[in-house]
């Protein structure tokens, strides 16, 4: 998992997840992961593993569970595994940049974190524990934005 990249969701594409894990990576050679999801119910799961070196791949299958929050925690378990294993200097930044508007992120742990540039919204920012993260240029804002009373 040490050359995990960037992690995407997006809604309304396919009904697959793929996730690509790179054996003997080498450097500089990122994987990007991503979960597709169709109609908020995905129903397709592999993982594929891929040695740099011949390129050989073996692929597992499974059904996805239809919760999405569960694929959701699977990512961020996946992220901080890499973020605990892996030698990349730059492996705090795993989360820069991502969109998390379409995530609960009530109870998340993202400690430690770069965040630059990241989007949220405050309503799903519940019980997150930001301590020392980077939020520099993070986005905040409201699900709904209130229309301005006039007096």
């Amino acid at each position: 998992l040490n050359q995990i990249n960037n992690i995407r969701y997006e809604k309304n594409k396919s009904a697959e997840c793929r996730i690509i894990v790179v054996a003997n990576p080498k450097p500089d050679k990122a994987i990007i992961t991503k979960i597709s999801v169709e109609e908020g119910i995905p129903i397709r799961f592999s993982v594929q593993t891929m040695f740099s070196d011949t390129n050989f791949i073996t692929e597992q299958r499974a059904d996805l569970p239809t919760n999405i929050k569960d694929i959701q925690s699977l990512y961020q378990k996946m992220t901080k595994l890499y973020i605990e294993h892996s030698e990349n200097k730059n492996r705090m930044k795993v989360f820069a940049g991502t969109n998390f508007i379409d995530f609960n992120m009530t109870g998340q742990n993202l400690s430690g974190f770069v965040l630059t540039l990241s989007r949220f919204y405050f309503e799903d920012l519940l019980n997150i524990n930001f301590t020392d993260a980077n939020l520099g240029d993070a986005i905040f804002s409201h699900k709904e934005h209130p229309t301005p009373k006039l007096y």
